[in-house]
């Protein structure tokens, strides 16, 4: 407040400077009991109606006056008096007030709800909320504040509209109430405002309706009474234990209303307030029958009935074993029984004991003979046993006991075992040991079918088996297969033709076979004389690789001596083919010679050819040709152009086909000689240069063509023979029908003239070709922005050049400036254009540039640069290898070291600063030797770092204790830039444990990161005020 020492007139008496002591009223004291204040001159907080010291300065307060009211009322009228003058006596005028809440701070209860209430009803007294200040003031003019009820001590939810908006700061509630007969507390509250409790209500039950099970039946079992006896209580409609209206005698009955029974024990109880008063409790009830699902059901007249939670009897102690599925009453040996044995293990009421899974139950066989087969114990699952695999190999019948341990056994009923499917084939009598080629065995097999347990199928009268020589060579003779009678195959006339050992195998279908002891068979007489091998692998002018070996046989061709004389000469002759047979053609077969044997040694042809045959001839004795066999050429030694190659167009098919002819020393024509043909004279031979000669020595070449014109001969080689060289033959050039650089591609430095560029018109050979009458003009153009094309005399700039008539060739010139690889085009009007790439290389580095920070960036991020060397044309220099240094309008930067370019940076290196002052920023790269090599990398916008720490400023020091003052948070990055972007929120302490301090503050983005409090220092002394961020502690200041 600002107060004036005025005269009678109302003027200011600017002459008087010094202290009054003045006495405040008007105000009054708030409900919480918190008095107004006045500061003193010394900032201490002074009660109204207590004399405070105000200091003035020429009329005017200077020093103390700040009003603190805390009642909400008005308009009230403030005054003051120092004794003597007064806002009345003095003619000076009171202020007019009107003090407001505060923020809505607590809620109040107004009006308790009544202390005692019936389940269901709403309260008589229904509760009405006061939304107050911190001060106890009611915040009239809240017409929006929602309040919220809800249960707090007890254990139901409370019922009715549990929700109310402020009318002029008062809340009513208007039908609460309570279902669940307990005492209990309500809780009301409002977003941050300090909840309020209400008193206890004790909350009665309604009039009873019903009955309920309180204790559940259960831990039951079959053949005891219930481990848990059911208890019923009366309740009402919201499950609430009552008595209300509840008769002297009332009987309630028990009855089992799901589930297999029956229900046994007293089921009939009083309930009446004369007996049970309002609850029985059952003592004696038991279920002999096992199950899940039981449930009760309790009935009592006028009253709804009592449905009880399901339950479950379990079965006694296990007694016996009982058969729940049959085996199979017929079953095949071998094959698991269908269906298999099922067993239940059951107490002594027939109850399957469902809890066990543990018991062993064994199968094993009783009546019939055999072992039983399969898996014969099995672990019972919830009481039932089941076998998987059970099963019997003997056709025979039988039973199967089950057992386990001390529980009662059972016995199936009989099951009837028949044979299995025949599985194999068994010789029952073999054949005989020996026997001679081409005769029935004296003693003829005989085979069984069985099953795969060895039994005899003796009702299998359709199986056919088969019989086939295994061991040995030859096919087995007689009628090979035989069908069963009664289960048995019996074979009548085999034999063997061929004489060695072998064995019999006898199959059927999928049956398993068997296979026969040896039998040895002998040849008969020896009736005529064959090839035992045949002549082969024959070359002109050497003996043969294979030798003919002829041997004596018998009719089967068995090797045989048996008749044979002791001397018996045997010729061989050519009989078919050209000759002559060379050699000895005459051996002794006999006995006392080659004993049936002779091999031959020498025998040679020179007559290359084919299909040539050997007849053989041995006194009586028949005889047989040879197989037919070749005679190959020897190797080539001969070569020669049978069709000589002639003229031809360039790229064009030389035509008739050039064939090469090869032959040996004997004049027969070599096949398969591999005639390799290579051009005489300049350009490439194409087509298949290599041929293979066929049958009739020749190697013919259909695809030859030449793209270079001139003079040319063939050369004709067979490996190391040769080469033999063709006359001569001409190629001629044909039309234009393209253009071509003659010139190499060429290297150039941006901005310098090349060498000279030819360009040659050619056939679509690339043979010259000569311009016609007027000459032809050739348009010339280039993929690079700074390529333009020059005369031969650097004086003119051009765009097309100009071939003359008769000439097949023109010369011009190139210079570009940017440096790549530009293609250059020279092109005429029907042909196909010429492309070549040059190199355009950077000229001499003249400047840098700096570009690619980032921009806006954080303060303090690390981020990358370009630095790229430049010639005059603009193009990266990729040579330069000099040194830069960096600087920085922030001189905080930190910047890279001098760097000295190397060959592989090719004139471009990337960097990396750090730029850490808020601002538009710069970075500046310099040569070191020449400083005209420099750029700068300009308007880079640096936004400050995230906040690390607070500066706390602007509190008047000294001060007088109790007076408030303003102070300046700032929050600040590493850098001491302020941290525009801080958002979050920041809590006060002071050494000062008497300090008015600020609330916790969350910074928004208008704060740009700078906000202004207020506080006030109590306590004399020297103190600090620090902020801390409320998430990150290391943020304080």
């Amino acid at each position: 407040m600002t107060i004036k020492l005025v005269d009678q007139f109302a003027n200011t008496v600017t002459n008087f400077s010094g202290d009054r002591d003045l006495t405040f009223s008007g105000l009054n004291t708030a409900p919480d009991g918190s008095m107004p204040t006045v500061t003193s001159k010394t900032g201490s907080a002074v009660n109204l109606g207590t004399g405070t010291t105000i200091a003035f300065t020429n009329g005017v307060s200077s020093a103390g006056g700040m009003l603190v009211p805390y009642k909400a009322e008005g308009p009230v009228i403030l005054t003051t008096t120092d004794g003597t003058l007064s806002t009345s006596s003095t003619g000076g005028a009171g202020v007019s007030l009107t003090v407001f809440p505060a923020a809505a701070s607590k809620l109040v209860i107004q009006q308790e709800p009544s202390a005692t209430a019936t389940a269901g009803v709403a309260f008589s007294q229904q509760s009405i909320i006061r939304i107050e200040d911190q001060f106890g003031n009611l915040l009239t003019g809240d017409n929006t504040t929602i309040v919220t009820a809800a249960r707090q001590l007890g254990t139901g939810t409370l019922q009715g509209t549990t929700t109310a908006t402020a009318s002029g700061g008062i809340v009513s509630f208007v039908n609460l109430s309570y279902n669940a007969a307990e005492t209990i507390k309500v809780r009301f509250t409002s977003g941050a405002s300090t909840p309020a409790t209400s008193q206890d209500i004790v909350v009665s039950p309604a009039v009873a309706d019903r009955l309920g099970f309180t204790t559940q039946p259960g831990s039951a079992t079959a053949g005891a009474v219930f481990g848990i006896q059911p208890v019923v209580n009366t309740q009402d409609q919201f499950g609430n234990n009552s008595t209300l209206g509840l008769p002297a005698n009332l009987n309630v009955s028990l009855t089992l209303t799901a589930g297999s029974g029956p229900l046994q024990g007293n089921l009939t109880l009083n309930i009446g307030t004369a007996a049970g008063n309002g609850i029985v409790t059952f003592t004696d009830l038991r279920i002999d029958a096992a199950g899940t699902g039981k449930q009760l059901t309790g009935a009592a007249s006028g009253l709804s009935s009592g449905i009880s939670a399901f339950f479950t009897v379990s079965p006694a102690a296990a007694s016996q074993l009982v058969i729940q599925q049959q085996p199979s009453p017929t079953a095949t040996a071998g094959a698991a029984f269908l269906p298999q044995p099922v067993i239940r293990i059951v107490d002594s009421f027939g109850n399957v004991v469902t809890t066990d899974s543990s018991t062993l139950v064994t199968a094993s066989r009783n009546a019939g003979i055999g072992i039983l087969q399969g898996t014969l114990t099995a672990t019972a699952l919830n009481g039932v046993v089941s076998f998987a695999n059970l099963s019997h190999n003997l056709a025979t019948t039988i039973t199967i006991d089950f057992t386990s341990g001390s529980l009662t056994s059972v016995t199936s009923a009989n099951v009837a075992i028949s044979p299995a499917l025949a599985s194999k084939l068994v010789i029952q009598k073999q054949p005989s040991a020996t026997a001679t080629a081409g005769a029935a065995f004296a003693d003829q097999p005989e085979i069984r079918i069985e099953d795969s347990f060895g039994n005899l199928i003796a009702n299998d009268n359709t199986t056919i088996v088969t019989a086939s020589r295994n061991a040995g060579s030859g096919i087995l003779q007689g009628t090979l297969t035989a069908t069963a009678i009664n289960g048995i195959a019996s074979f009548a006339n085999l034999s063997h033709k061929v004489a060695t050992t072998i064995t019999i195998d006898f199959t059927s279908g999928t049956l398993t076979k068997a296979t026969s002891n040896p039998v040895l068979v002998s040849p008969t007489a020896a009736d005529h004389v064959a090839f035992a091998t045949q002549p082969g692998s024959a070359v002109a002018g050497a003996v043969f690789g294979n030798q003919p070996v002829l041997k004596s046989r018998d009719s089967f061709e068995n090797d045989s001596t048996i008749g044979l004389p002791p001397n018996l000469n045997v010729d061989l002759t050519l009989t078919t083919g050209t000759g002559p047979l060379q050699g000895n053609t005459t051996l002794d077969i006999g006995t006392a010679a080659g004993n049936g044997t002779v091999t031959f040694l020498d025998l040679r042809i020179d007559a290359a050819g084919t299909g040539k045959i050997l007849t053989v001839a041995a006194g009586t004795l028949g005889n047989q040709p040879s197989a037919s066999f070749d005679v190959l050429a020897a190797a080539p030694s001969q070569l020669a152009f049978v069709q000589q190659p002639t003229s031809a167009s360039a790229g064009a098919v030389i035509t008739p086909a050039v064939t090469v002819r090869v032959q040996d020393g004997f004049g027969n024509e070599v096949s398969g000689a591999v005639v390799t043909l290579t051009l005489n004279g300049n350009g490439t031979l194409s087509g298949t240069t290599a041929r293979t000669t066929g049958a009739n020595g020749l190697a013919v070449f259909n695809d030859l063509s030449i793209e270079f014109a001139g003079s040319k001969t063939l050369l004709a080689r067979v490996g190391p023979l040769g080469p033999v060289e063709s006359s001569a033959f001409t190629i001629f050039a044909g039309p234009a029908s393209k253009l071509a650089f003659l010139t190499a591609p060429q290297t150039l430095v941006a901005g310098t003239l090349s060498d000279l560029l030819v360009v040659q018109l050619q056939d679509s050979s690339g043979n010259f070709a000569n311009a016609g009458p007027g000459g032809l003009v050739v348009n010339l153009s280039t993929t690079s922005p700074g390529g333009f094309f020059r005369d031969v005399g650097d004086t003119t700039t051009i765009s097309s050049v100009t071939i003359p008539a008769g000439a097949s060739t023109v010369d011009f010139k190139y210079r570009d400036t940017v440096a790549g690889a530009p293609t250059v085009r020279a092109a005429a009007t029907g042909l196909n254009a010429a492309n070549q790439i040059e190199t355009i290389t950077p000229n001499t580095p003249i400047a840098l540039e700096v570009a690619g920070y980032p921009s806006p960036v954080a303060a303090d991020t690390l981020q990358s640069f370009i630095v790229t060397a430049k010639d005059q044309f603009g193009n990266s220099a990729t040579g330069y290898v000099g040194t830069i240094q960096f600087s920085s309008s922030d001189l905080q930067a930190v910047l890279p070291p001098d760097y000295m370019f190397v060959g592989t940076d090719a004139g471009v290196h990337t960097f990396s600063a750090t730029l850490k002052t808020v601002g538009l920023q710069s970075i500046t790269a310099s040569d070191t030797v020449d400083p005209s090599m420099t750029d700068t990398q300009s308007d880079i916008q640096i936004n400050p770092a995230g906040a690390v720490t607070f500066l706390v400023t602007g509190y008047t020091s000294p001060t007088t204790a109790g007076d408030f003052h303003n102070f300046m948070v700032t929050a600040m990055d590493a850098f001491g830039n302020v941290a525009t972007g801080y958002l979050g929120t920041i809590q006060f302490t002071s050494s000062d444990l008497q300090a008015a301090l600020p609330g916790a503050y969350t910074f928004t983005s208008t704060d740009a990161g700078i906000r202004t409090f207020s506080a006030a220092l109590k306590t004399a002394g020297i103190h600090s005020i620090t902020g801390k961020d409320t998430v990150s502690s290391s943020i304080t200041g």
